[in-house]
């Protein structure tokens, strides 16, 4: 994805890459730190289930006169926040200092802005799977670096920036799969495009689809067709088929 026909060298393409993911983490870390964005999480209901885990009643939830078990949000980032609540504590310090569960969210913020920093790789690397130049891709990049919405997207503790980043890992394996034939870069795929729509499962659809779609891929041998199809349901079963049989049973 670094060779081009544009005259600027590999050496420079990472050089503007690292500038400008240093520059995406500066810019979200300032603002996280600016804004004190750890107290004011915006967790929604991420926060009740990881208290809850944490406290041993489980995936559960309350609202409208009910508290027991809940789909209300997805596991994956329940869970990373009940992570980060058994490390660093759950009690909020009314001062609003960095301790305990602010301690907590603020972990999670850095690695909202870690995850900004690495989607401008990312970037590059899609608008270059895609056909794009060594320069729109760079311009691409230097956008997410610092396009407001993709800053401030960090400073909440939610799982948005997380699947940006899945959803641009998607699309670059995808592509990188069916171009190649590659089983390593299919599976990266699958395992990717699971837990991203585990995360949020919006993208199931589109998950689907793309399983029906590599069997029609026409620059595929047919057992190769069959393989990644067979993977990806594979992969589905074991990734999402255990959320689903629970929410089945709650």
């Amino acid at each position: 994805m670094f060779e081009n026909a544009s005259g600027i060298s590999r050496r420079a393409i990472v050089g503007w890459l690292v500038a400008l993911s240093l520059l995406a983490f500066a810019g979200r870390t300032a603002t996280i730190v600016y804004q004190r964005a750890w107290q004011k999480p915006n967790a929604m209901e991420h926060r009740s289930i990881a208290l809850s885990l944490v406290n041993g009643t489980g995936f559960s939830f309350g609202d409208f006169g009910y508290y027991g078990p809940s789909s209300v949000q997805s596991p994956p980032f329940p869970f990373l926040l009940a992570g980060m609540f058994k490390i660093f504590g759950v009690d909020t310090p009314p001062d609003g200092s960095l301790q305990g569960a602010n301690r907590a969210y603020f972990a999670i913020l850095m690695l909202n802005a870690f995850a900004g920093a690495g989607l401008v790789w990312l970037t590059y690397l899609l608008a270059r799977t895609l056909g794009g130049t060594v320069l729109s891709g760079l311009f691409a990049a230097a956008a997410v670096a610092i396009w407001p919405s993709q800053v401030y997207a960090a400073r909440h503790v939610q799982a948005i920036v997380l699947i940006t980043c899945s959803l641009a890992g998607m699309i670059i394996l995808f592509y990188r799969a069916l171009r190649t034939g590659s089983r390593g870069a299919w599976i990266g795929y699958c395992v990717v495009g699971t837990l991203a729509t585990l995360t949020e499962p919006v993208f199931l659809p589109a998950l689907a689809i793309s399983g029906l779609l590599v069997l029609f891929w026409r620059g595929l041998a047919w057992n190769i067709r069959l393989r990644n199809a067979g993977i990806l349901l594979l992969t589905t079963f074991i990734v999402i088929g255990p959320w689903t049989l629970r929410n089945r049973i709650v």
